[in-house]
């Protein structure tokens, strides 16, 4: 039995085909989409590092609950890190998500009788880089008020990175 011949002619069509599917392997897998309802926990850059959580919304068009502790950008020495929740991330149907200027409030009544208020202003970009998997960064600016009276502002100065599973 003779091996089969292709003519350089029917080789050379199917080249762009093979072309165009190489290309579109890697945009296929940048597209990651969670599991609705799925949830992710994971570590942000800060030292130490920093715990974040958040779930899938049921309909797949957030994500909610994103929940970050940090030390905040006036941290003392000796601060305990503070939790920072933002309710909803509007996520893409490519798999990114991206908030900017949500605002979190926590409020502390240390044994001094003061109220301390901690209002965070963040920026949230990230993707899912697998249906398991989640990176991004997070960029904020932080301000303090006691009893209600303006206190000191400032802002991060880098962004802090993120990597979730779920």
């Amino acid at each position: 039995m003779e091996p089969t011949r292709h003519s350089p002619s029917r080789i050379s069509r199917g080249l762009p085909l093979l072309g165009a599917l190489l290309l579109a392997v890697p945009a296929i897998a940048a597209a990651a989409n969670p599991r609705r309802g799925a949830h992710f926990s994971g570590r942000t850059s800060e030292v130490p590092p920093g715990t974040l959580s958040f779930a899938v919304s049921h309909n797949g068009s957030g994500l909610t609950n994103f929940r970050f502790a940090t030390l905040g950008c006036l941290a003392s020495p000796g601060a305990q890190a503070f939790p920072v929740t933002i309710k909803a991330v509007p996520l893409s149907k490519s798999g990114s998500f991206a908030l900017n200027h949500a605002k979190s409030v926590t409020v502390k009544h240390p044994a001094t009788g003061t109220t301390i208020q901690i209002t965070v202003t963040a920026k949230i970009q990230g993707t899912f880089t697998g249906v398991h998997a989640a990176s991004g960064t997070i960029s904020y600016s932080e301000s303090i008020s006691a009893n209600g009276a303006p206190g000191p502002k400032c802002t991060a100065p880098k962004a802090l990175k993120f990597h979730a599973t779920g």
